[in-house]
């Protein structure tokens, strides 16, 4: 795995450094913890404020629901792989029990033992 030196300069990026760096991405392994949310949004027009309280009325026109928080973050993850082909992409249920929130071992990856990844030095 290459380390590359932060640049302010995308514009000298070549076509062959470019499809090099996506060759070595695919290599890459990520986990995305987090929340999973769902961000749902009303489209509306606003014409007045409620005589009951001071909050806008609004004429809904539509409704959309969209993934926020980590789910989020993995869909954009994923969307920029270039050229993944998604009949291919294969989810990985990770076996056994998760670790317990209430007394984690600070010393182990929350991962450690379900791991296909998992090495001895996870456990460190």
């Amino acid at each position: 795995m290459h380390t590359y030196p932060p640049s302010t300069n995308f514009d000298k990026l070549s076509k062959k450094r470019a499809a090099e760096i996506a060759r070595e991405i695919r290599e890459c392994t990520v986990v995305v913890i987090g929340d999973v949310m769902l961000d749902q949004f009303i489209w509306g027009d606003v014409s007045r404020i409620s005589p009951e309280a001071p909050v806008p009325v609004v004429d809904i026109r539509r409704q959309s629901s969209h993934l926020g928080g980590a789910a989020n973050v993995l869909a954009n993850l994923v969307a920029a792989i270039p050229s993944l082909d998604h009949r291919g992409l294969k989810h990985l249920r990770l076996g056994g029990e998760p670790r317990s929130p209430i007394d984690p071992d600070p010393r182990t990856c929350r991962f450690y033992g379900r791991c296909p990844k998992g090495r001895d030095d996870c456990c460190t």
